[in-house]
């Protein structure tokens, strides 16, 4: 289990260390741009689970407001975990070699919002 959970955090610093070098180039300050892409994906990852989790208890839902507070809770506590760091792990996190190329990344990001849509319809 540690292993897999350890693999999941990985994983994400891999994101947003893949999407901090794409954006450093072009932006001033890319750290709150990445603190937001990642929690966004992060929350339709969330919101897909919640989606199939509803669907298997029978509860009906009428609207998908929870979606919204998902990506707020996500983007607060990626804020608050990204500035309680210590400088020098904040420069790691951004000297970081992600593990595949940004292409995979985006395309994750791609198909993260796709299968959500796509799970949420059909199962409405």
């Amino acid at each position: 289990m540690k292993k897999a959970v350890n693999w999941i955090i990985n994983f994400w610093l891999d994101y947003a260390s893949s999407g901090y070098n794409k954006l450093k180039k072009n932006d001033s300050d890319p750290e709150i741009d990445i603190i937001l892409n990642t929690s966004f994906i992060q929350s339709l990852n969330l919101d897909l689970i919640l989606v199939l989790i509803f669907k298997l208890i029978s509860f009906k839902i009428t609207d998908f407001k929870y979606m919204i507070i998902t990506t707020i809770i996500m983007i607060v506590i990626n804020y608050f975990w990204y500035n309680n760091l210590s400088k020098s792990k904040k420069e790691e996190i951004k000297n970081r070699i992600p593990q595949f190329g940004s292409f995979v990344y985006r395309l994750y990001a791609l198909f993260s919002a796709v299968s959500l849509f796509i799970i949420a319809y059909l199962l409405r």
